[in-house]
């Protein structure tokens, strides 16, 4: 997460090798990003914000992109596109674009790829949509699977976190799981609350100094840190 402009789309384009680093090395699975690996990439998939597809029909989308991934899957793609209710028949120029968005996700999730890109997945969805992503999302998210998310629809997605990452001014100021966030800090009404750290629309954050067990609020969290960020660094030791 991070406001605009802190390079949160940066980092997706520097993971997946279209954009290249001017100091250090960007690696996936052992592999340099900048290399631009087949090996690599066919166990990557990036969805990016915006994008472009071609003029044709989803099925004959699916005929010539699919072979590019050894883990495709026919049976998950059908499945996703039923979910979403995609006509695999239409064209996708003639989709409207909440359409092509799930098509694109569909063809994404089918590949069955080991890293996962989504970059603000659930901008152009409805809410029923958003639903059927959540629920596409739980099922492919296992220990052999990364999945990464830059969002700010947070609440579209906030209780299938592990991890946290809150880039700040072009820094990455919090890269932490949501474990030990709980572990850290306690969320709750801020009417019944002392010692607040930050509070917004009758919710806050404090301190969890006695081990209190707490639903984590990433968006209170990420405001909390920004808004007063040098404390929440003490409290992360950072």
């Amino acid at each position: 997460m991070g406001e605009n402009g802190t390079g949160k789309t940066t980092i997706i384009n520097l993971i997946c090798g279209t954009l290249f680093a001017k100091n250090g090395v960007v690696s996936v699975n052992g592999k340099n990003s900048k290399d631009r690996l087949a090996s690599m990439y066919e166990n990557m998939y990036l969805i990016p914000e915006e994008f472009q597809l071609p003029s044709i029909s989803l099925k004959s989308f699916i005929k010539a992109y699919a072979p590019f991934y050894p883990n495709f899957s026919d049976e998950r793609m059908t499945d996703y596109v039923t979910r979403f209710k995609v006509n695999i028949n239409e064209r996708l120029d003639k989709m409207s674009m909440g359409q092509r968005k799930k098509a694109l996700i569909s063809f994404g999730f089918a590949t069955g790829c080991s890293v996962m890109l989504l970059d603000e997945p659930t901008n152009g969805l409805d809410i029923p949509s958003k639903s059927v992503f959540r629920s596409m999302i739980a099922e492919m998210a296992n220990e052999n699977r990364i999945i990464i998310i830059s969002t700010h629809q947070i609440r579209d997605i906030d209780m299938l976190l592990d991890s946290v990452m809150i880039l700040d001014d072009n820094n990455l100021i919090l890269n932490t799981t949501i474990a030990e966030i709980e572990n850290k800090l306690y969320f709750g009404s801020s009417n019944q609350m002392e010692n607040v750290l930050y509070s917004d629309g009758g919710l806050a954050v404090r301190k969890n100094t006695n081990a209190e067990e707490s639903v984590v609020n990433i968006e209170i969290l990420f405001n909390a840190f920004i808004n007063n960020k040098e404390e929440f660094l003490i409290i992360f030791n950072k």
